[in-house]
């Protein structure tokens, strides 16, 4: 059993996920139902199967939904669950010796970026290793591989990354070398939705200490560009390679596209 706490970043503005007539929706993205189960429950149900019980939810919009919700469950995939609001609640009940889930709702401001609401957390915590992650990703990441991979090694920070399939197709093409006249590039195939070449980040990090630095002198440029990027420009990120399934929800067509992909889970 893993205890060292997961943040789970959620209670965004659901820009994405609108309705078709652009309406704000009145519950989180998180709190969506995938067929008859909450999105965030396939995000923590994840990490329960790779040993880890500590989760600290970011929560910016959508409090009282958050805390309403939260008030109400007992139990995760038929395991008990501990709901705190309070920080030091949280940090006794993760010392004892048992394997409750912990899950602690931490409001960390409407107006801060992904990184400024980690480092509150951080800060107010007292942190030194953690996780970080999104609370739309659905899929078998094997985390606690992940984990272990990332305390054997002399990294700082360590992700999980596939090979995703382009939204779009794609031409094939090579230059009209010699054929002045013509500006442009002669296609010579074309390719619907083919993997790209570059792996795709799916948003499931670790820190050791050292990386606390970087959270507290770039944390102005938000997660991606700031922290991790940083953290990378110094080849101090490991990457691990996911090769089975996973699937992020931003719009609501991807809610119908997951639904149909995760209809046969019995959970």
């Amino acid at each position: 059993m893993h205890d060292i706490s997961v943040i789970i970043l959620v209670g965004g503005k659901n820009t994405r996920l609108k309705n078709i007539n652009n309406k704000n929706l009145s519950i989180p993205k998180s709190l969506q139902k995938i067929n008859s189960k909450y999105l965030i429950f396939y995000v923590i149900e994840n990490f329960l199967d790779s040993n880890f019980r500590n989760f600290i939810l970011s929560i910016g919009n959508y409090k009282s939904v958050f805390n309403n919700f939260f008030n109400n469950v007992k139990k995760i995939n038929g395991r008990k669950v501990n709901i705190f609001f309070n920080q030091s609640k949280y940090l006794k009940s993760i010392k004892d010796n048992n394997k409750n889930i912990n899950i602690l709702l931490f409001y960390t401001g409407i107006k801060t970026n992904k990184a400024e609401r980690v480092l509150k957390i951080i800060n107010k915590m007292h942190l030194k290793e953690f996780g970080v992650s999104y609370g739309d990703g659905v899929g078998n990441v094997n985390i606690n591989q992940l984990y272990k991979n990332h305390i054997s090694n002399n990294f700082i920070a360590s992700s999980a990354a596939i090979k995703a399939k382009s939204q779009y197709g794609h031409f094939i093409y090579k230059d009209n070398i010699g054929r002045k006249k013509i500006k442009d590039e002669m296609v010579i195939d074309f390719v619907e939705k083919p993997l790209l070449d570059l792996l795709v980040n799916i948003g499931y990090f670790f820190f050791k200490k050292e990386a606390l630095w970087y959270f507290k002198k770039y944390y102005k440029s938000d997660l991606e560009m700031g922290i991790i990027k940083k953290i990378a420009n110094q080849k101090k990120l490991m990457v691990y390679k996911h090769k089975k399934f996973w699937k992020s929800v931003d719009t609501q067509k991807d809610v119908g596209e997951l639904s149909k992909l995760l209809k046969n889970d019995k959970k």
